[in-house]
């Protein structure tokens, strides 16, 4: 992994195994600007924390169920409570009314 943006975009280097291991992706997070009151200025595209955490948790499920092993489902229960607290997390931002603002 090499760090593009800090927070918001990253290059994902292939396993050395891959046919082309010199090639990566492009993994690119929401980057919000903001105006001096807190509010959006600007959205730049991309995904979120909860979308990785939901392919991650795919992934691994879908993989246990072909080879089954206690430590992906430790794995599974880590994700989904990461997952979880920041659902929590986006509830409180919107029962406070900052959700979408750059206050705390």
């Amino acid at each position: 992994m090499k760090i593009l943006t800090p927070a918001h975009s990253y290059f994902l280097q292939h396993d050395s195994s891959a046919e082309f291991p010199e090639n990566g992706q492009h993994l690119r997070f929401v980057h919000k600007t903001f105006n001096d009151d807190g509010t959006e200025k600007y959205v730049f595209p991309g995904t979120t924390d909860e979308e990785v955490l939901d392919v991650l948790i795919d992934r691994i499920t879908t993989l246990n169920d072909r080879n089954y092993s206690g430590y992906n489902i430790e794995a599974l229960v880590g994700l989904k409570r990461a997952k979880a607290a920041l659902q929590q997390r986006t509830n409180d931002r919107k029962a406070r009314g900052v959700e979408g603002t750059s206050k705390a």
